[in-house]
């Protein structure tokens, strides 16, 4: 029962019909069968006690006037036209026998086994020979008055036409099974096609194909379900594309706001404290004594290093080098400045035509080279990195490999549960433009991230 639940739904319908089939076969054949026997042992009783009452209407006259040689001729003669018939007896009314057909004596205890009785029915006795089964049946002469005919009825002939007959029906029976098991292929097959073309429409959208439908072939509760479920695929597929158009919208609004913020802090803030950086040096200078000038001096260095921290969040907001140098100075430089933090030794190989890249297919790059590095920095204790960016027939590949301690099975849907969104942020800017985004980890193995991102036409390669 286990494994016919694991079956899939066609070899379970197939299994179910030939089954069903070859059980009714069999059981029909059984059936049919020993109504068989038992129509000829009725037939072969019927016939044999005909057969002896015709044999004693014609013996009465021999018997009477004792003439014994005719009575011997005539049984001869009768027993040699009958092929079912193996011998016959002939009896006078007190048990003497008269005549019979062998060549020369009876077998030994055939004249017992059925006596001769006191009475006028007649009687069947069935034997066991050497040739098979035999019906020997008595029947009285004018009541017993006369005398006795016994007949000895084989089953041999009736048999081997059965035999024949049951062949005859085993053939049918096969034939009958062969294309119930046919017809049995062939409805499983037009009741599970539709559901196999459900399954594959199915597993097609959940790997994110959402053009994928189902065929609808019939008109069914099937027809309808695929009908239905072509439906719900469509709105799926209207749901994400508003879905990516929103998030698109909402990724290049991040993107612009992040622009300005960094102006701001880079322009604004850092010109107001580098001023203030430049005061309080010249104050310093004019401090009317050392305590007041290393107090100004010192705050002039926390100053400083404010300055540094903002420049260094301007950077990771939006570095201006990707927008005034291209993606690979912008990457480079951020590399660097990454090195210096972490003491991370980090390769960074790139191909001279990246820089052609669309300005929206260079940020997402750029913010998963930034992404990828500050998930290493805090989750492998990776001592190294190797970053590659290489312009391909038709696409841009990014390849992150990382020495770190990797991460075990399941990590991902962990992360997701803790909210840690870093990877499937990356993962959803990838897809937006119709990219790949592959992430392969193991523990103690390190983690490599690749990114395959089709370049649509030449115009996307040379901004938007």
């Amino acid at each position: 029962m286990k494994r016919l639940k694991n079956l899939s739904i066609y070899h379970k319908v197939l299994t179910v019909t030939v089954s069903t089939v070859l059980l009714l076969g069999g059981f029909l054949g059984y059936i049919t069968l020993e109504a068989l026997n038992e129509m000829n042992d009725r037939q072969i009783e019927k016939r044999g006690v005909e057969m002896a009452g015709h044999v004693a209407s014609l013996v009465a006259g021999p018997i009477l006037v004792n003439d014994i040689y005719s009575l011997g001729e005539f049984i001869h003669e009768f027993r040699s036209d009958t092929e079912d018939l193996r011998y016959l007896l002939v009896f006078d009314h007190t048990g003497r026998l008269l005549a019979h057909t062998f060549p020369v004596s009876l077998p030994k205890g055939l004249r017992n086994v059925n006596p001769i009785p006191l009475r006028t029915e007649s009687r069947i006795i069935a034997l066991d020979s050497d040739e098979g089964a035999i019906r020997d049946i008595l029947v009285p002469i004018e009541n017993g008055a006369i005398g006795y005919v016994r007949a000895g009825i084989t089953e041999e002939p009736s048999k081997t036409l059965i035999g024949k007959t049951t062949k005859s029906l085993l053939a049918i029976t096969v034939a009958f099974c062969s294309l119930a098991a046919l017809l049995g292929v062939l409805l499983a097959r037009f009741i599970t096609a539709p559901v196999g073309h459900l399954v594959t429409a199915a597993q097609a959208i959940a790997a994110g194909n959402l053009d994928a439908r189902a065929e609808v072939r019939t008109g069914d509760e099937i027809g309808r379900l695929a009908a239905s479920f072509n439906e719900m695929a469509q709105e799926l597929k209207e749901k994400d594309q508003l879905r990516a158009t929103l998030l698109n919208k909402v990724i290049s609004a991040q993107e612009e706001e992040r622009k300005r913020i960094s102006r701001e802090l880079h322009d604004e803030t850092g010109q107001a404290l580098t001023s203030l950086i430049v005061s309080m040096r010249v104050l310093a200078n004019k401090a009317a004594d050392e305590k007041q000038r290393e107090l100004l001096l010192s705050a002039r260095e926390v100053a400083a290093g404010i300055l540094l921290d903002i420049r260094n969040m301007a950077v990771e907001l939006r570095p201006t080098a990707l927008d005034d140098l291209g993606l690979a100075a912008a990457v480079r430089k951020y590399v660097a400045n990454f090195q210096e933090r972490f003491g991370i030794m980090i390769g960074f190989q790139v191909d001279s035509g990246i820089n052609e890249l669309a300005a929206d297919l260079s940020v997402t790059l750029y913010r998963i080279v930034q992404e990828s590095l500050a998930n290493a920095a805090r989750h492998s204790g990776a001592t190294a990195i190797e970053i590659s960016l290489e312009m391909q027939p038709g696409q841009v590949l990014l390849r992150i490999a990382d020495n770190g301690q990797g991460m075990p099975d399941g990590e991902l849907e962990r992360a997701a549960r803790a909210n840690r969104l870093g990877i499937y942020g990356m993962r959803e800017r990838v897809e937006l433009c119709g990219g790949e985004f592959l992430l392969e980890s193991k523990v103690g193995a390190g983690t490599i991230i690749l990114v395959t991102i089709p370049l649509k036409n030449k115009g996307d390669s040379h901004g938007s």
